[in-house]
């Protein structure tokens, strides 16, 4: 990994509190307006540097797809219903429908 600018490195901290505070990554958007950019085009070019000096992973068509390397970022989520449960384990009443 190269080393990161001073600017860098904020971002990434940025990140980084973002996920652990919120469980989520930051938009571009939240990114350009905590750093006072005039746009999100801007954030998206400090991310694709990132990206680039291997610190973390983007993921296309997504406002929040930051992948942090080593963990972090955009997290798995479960709806619940791709659960592993055995057939015969299942009511009659799950059978026919779900059950929320």
């Amino acid at each position: 990994m190269r080393e990161l600018t001073p600017r860098q490195q904020e971002i990434l901290n940025l990140i980084r509190e973002w996920i652990e505070t919120t469980g989520l990554p930051p938009t571009r958007l939240e990114i350009a307006k905590h750093f006072g950019f005039s746009s999100p085009n801007a954030a998206e070019a400090h991310l694709k540097v990132l990206a680039k000096k291997g610190v973390l992973d983007l993921v296309p068509g997504t406002s929040r797809g930051i992948r942090l390397k080593g963990g972090g970022g955009l997290p798995a989520i479960s709806c619940g219903c791709c659960r592993k449960t055995p057939i015969s384990s299942l009511s009659s009443s799950t059978s026919r429908g779900r059950s929320w």
